[in-house]
């Protein structure tokens, strides 16, 4: 399994922990709490937290089509504290899903979503705008939707918010399942 953490700031590539295949890139310019938090904590939580991108994104289809089977999981402290997927069309995407089923403060939440959060409005609402108005300030996000109402103006929409955005974790996986979803609604 091999997977990717890629800061769209200042970068650098580190391979970490080879027998794992696990690569990382990260800013160079991190504090020990941040270097704890950004690389040591998640290399024992990856492996659980890919497994609940693959069963939150799965739990979408088949009612989700024609938009893509998308997965979001809410992290708390190492925790996940809530999760959503896409619902029938017209109904919430991953993202709302999943911050509606959270009750608490939302300062210290990372998101992680399997497809770039949405940025137009079409029969529901611009998901970055709700992430934006729930007080998340980091999401992470597997890949760029290739959408061209979307490709990058989903994640442009939370930086300008000052919510850092991370792109890439588990990119390969997510991609060769999504790839067949993607493009059709």
């Amino acid at each position: 399994m091999m997977l990717w953490f890629l800061s769209r700031t200042n970068w650098a590539a580190s391979s970490l922990n080879s027998a794992l295949n696990v690569f990382l890139v990260v800013d160079l310019m991190c504090s020990p709490k941040v270097i704890y938090e950004v690389i040591i904590s998640p290399l024992f939580r990856w492996p659980k937290l890919v497994c609940h991108y693959s069963a939150t994104t799965r739990a979408a289809l088949p009612e989700c089509q024609p938009n893509p089977p998308v997965g979001c999981v809410l992290v708390l402290g190492g925790q996940v504290i809530a999760e959503g997927f896409t619902q029938k069309i017209g109904g919430n995407h991953a993202e709302v899903e999943a911050i509606s089923a959270y009750d608490g403060p939302m300062e210290e939440v990372t998101a992680y979503v399997t497809l770039e959060p949405c940025s137009f409005v079409g029969r529901t609402p611009a998901c970055s705008s709700v992430i934006i108005k729930s007080g998340i300030k980091r999401v992470v996000v597997a890949i760029l939707d290739p959408d061209e109402r979307n490709n990058g103006k989903g994640l442009y929409a939370l930086e300008k918010e000052g919510i850092k955005v991370d792109i890439g974790i588990a990119s390969r996986e997510v991609s060769e399942f999504l790839y067949p979803y993607l493009g059709k609604s």
